[in-house]
């Protein structure tokens, strides 16, 4: 059986415009919308302007559907959070 080699330099993927590239944007981008809602919306407005963030997060990203998990996940945990701390008047 012949040895495949797997290795690969992250380095070249990105200066080649890799596939790295496009996850390092996709994390990038939900990180930073992530960092702008911490530790959650407070109120219904809030809440409604993180959805309409990361729905044009999302369009600016082409719709990809990685991007938009890696968002609805982010919004889940701001949810978790809200829920945790509203007994703890954090939020909300």
């Amino acid at each position: 059986m012949q040895e495949v080699n797997l290795k690969f330099s992250a380095n070249a993927l990105i200066e080649k415009g890799g596939i790295l590239t496009e996850y390092t944007k996709a994390y990038r981008a939900a990180f930073d919308y992530h960092k702008r809602w911490m530790p959650c919306p407070s109120d219904l407005e809030e809440w409604e302007a993180a959805a309409r963030e990361a729905a044009a997060i999302a369009n600016q990203g082409g719709n990809d559907p990685f991007l938009i998990d890696l968002l609805i996940a982010v919004y889940a945990e701001l949810e978790r959070q809200y829920k945790e701390r509203k007994d703890e008047e954090k939020c909300g």
